[in-house]
């Protein structure tokens, strides 16, 4: 499903259950939910599916998993152009990997291992039909859950200011140091001359 029509089909699914009197900020969906192998790296993105939805002050995000969990998302937001925007709430780890790698900084900030790894249901605003149930979160630091495009892997955040990009929060290789690489080089130099002597004639 493409992301405008994932939008449209949920955000009247979302509007049938809301009442007049949460107008202002019922119309936002959860579009992608991403998490790092320990939980130290993870973004909930909010798709806005309609104008003036800017209102979601003392509002929430809420998990239902083995572990309940719920974050506030405001203060409201500067601008009611919210049709088509997104909202990112990011974990600390996310916001210092973003800066790094210059991806999209978070407009909110979500605690470490928000998200449940192994299942898990996302709500946005207790209304239930926003509810994302998943199992298996992605882990591996590249790949996300993005229920906007459900045949893409890689990340793609995007914060309400419209900036976009994508993270690498995958296990690092640490780099070897200055003295570690001149003896990992010694080592295999003399593992080379011993098998060259070994293969001189009349060398025991």
């Amino acid at each position: 499903m493409s992301r405008r029509l994932y939008a449209a089909v949920l955000g009247l699914t979302v509007l049938a259950h809301a009442s007049m009197a949460n107008a202002g900020h019922h119309q936002w969906i959860i579009s992608e939910l991403f998490s790092n192998a320990d939980g130290t790296v993870q973004f909930v993105e909010l798709l806005g599916t309609a104008i003036n939805e800017q209102n979601i002050n003392g509002f929430n995000v809420t998990t239902a998993g083995t572990i309940v969990t719920s974050v506030p998302i405001g203060p409201n937001l500067p601008s009611g152009a919210t049709a088509g925007a997104y909202l990112l709430i990011g974990t600390a780890g996310y916001a210092a990997l973003a800066l790094a790698q210059g991806a999209p900084a978070p407009d909110r900030v979500l605690p470490d291992d928000f998200l449940q790894v192994a299942a898990d249901t996302v709500r946005y605003a207790g209304i239930a039909a926003t509810d994302v149930a998943y199992t298996n979160l992605p882990i591996n630091g590249i790949d996300s859950l993005d229920l906007e495009d459900l045949s893409g892997t890689v990340n793609t955040p995007e914060n309400f200011a419209g900036a976009t990009g994508s993270i690498d929060a995958s296990p690092q290789v640490p780099a070897l140091g200055a003295l570690a690489s001149v003896l990992l080089a010694a080592g295999l130099l003399g593992i080379g001359g011993y098998f060259a002597l070994r293969r001189r004639p009349g060398t025991a």
